[in-house]
């Protein structure tokens, strides 16, 4: 993967993260999540399976951020970052 496609990954990954929104705070602030994406894009690269990447999701709510978790969600938002990935839809963003 080229750096120009590792930005639009980032990219895209860093929008899904906002809709992820688990402390409920993209509304007012629009990067909160950004700073998980880079190792989230990696995990994508190397082929993570989507249980991996629900566990990653997790342990982000509850070990850095100090929430109970939801892993129903994340396990949507995994889908989504796994799907998309597959997909490329990466490359549909402005």
């Amino acid at each position: 993967m080229n750096q120009k496609e590792l930005r639009q990954v980032t990219t895209w990954i860093e929008s899904v993260l906002r809709d992820w929104d688990p402390i409920g705070v993209s509304a007012f602030v629009g990067d909160e999540y950004d700073s998980y994406a880079p190792m989230i894009a990696q995990l994508l690269t190397n082929g993570v399976d989507e249980a991996k990447l629900i566990n990653h999701l997790s342990q982000i709510e509850t070990n850095t951020m100090g929430l109970q978790g939801d892993r129903v969600r994340c396990a949507e938002i995994a889908r989504c970052l796994s799907d998309g990935f597959a997909n490329r839809r990466y490359l549909n963003q402005p």
